[in-house]
């Protein structure tokens, strides 16, 4: 398969899946061959880079470290621009030589995840708080 049509089968399943998973999901679509302005094509808008954009710089020292062995990544934990937590894998697309030719990022926010962990893990806490306080009056349920 030529690389234009690789390209466009990755970039409608970046859009398939984005479009499946939700807004907490980015799919970006590296060409490797330009690392300088890889993003080819991005799905989703977790990191709000835009084609163009330059690979990021865990994919290039990734890259730099590993070069045509580089293995994939997954998953891994990161920070967006502001802060916000993101969980991602890093799939390498070779070509038919076994050489990387375009990276595969998929990222998602896992910010309302930790806020809804936090809140059970509270809300278990008060629960369990009251577990051994002795029982003042009775409690009974009408049906």
């Amino acid at each position: 398969m030529d690389k234009k049509t690789l390209l466009e089968n990755l970039c409608r399943i970046a859009d398939g899946l984005v479009a499946f998973w939700g807004r907490d999901y980015e799919i970006a679509i590296h060409d490797l061959s330009r690392l300088e302005s890889s993003l080819a094509h991005i799905a989703g808008e977790v990191t709000k880079r835009a084609p163009g954009a330059p690979a990021t710089d865990f994919l290039i020292n990734h890259l730099s470290r590993y070069g045509a062995d580089a293995p994939d990544v997954r998953p891994y934990r990161a920070q967006g621009r502001h802060g916000e937590p993101l969980r991602g894998s890093l799939v390498y697309i070779k070509d038919d030589k076994g050489v990387p030719v375009f990276a595969m990022c998929i990222n998602q926010n896992i910010s309302r995840q930790m806020a809804a962990i936090a809140a059970l893990e509270d809300q278990i806490r008060t629960t369990l708080s009251g577990v051994n306080s002795p029982v003042r009056g009775k409690v009974s349920v009408k049906r």
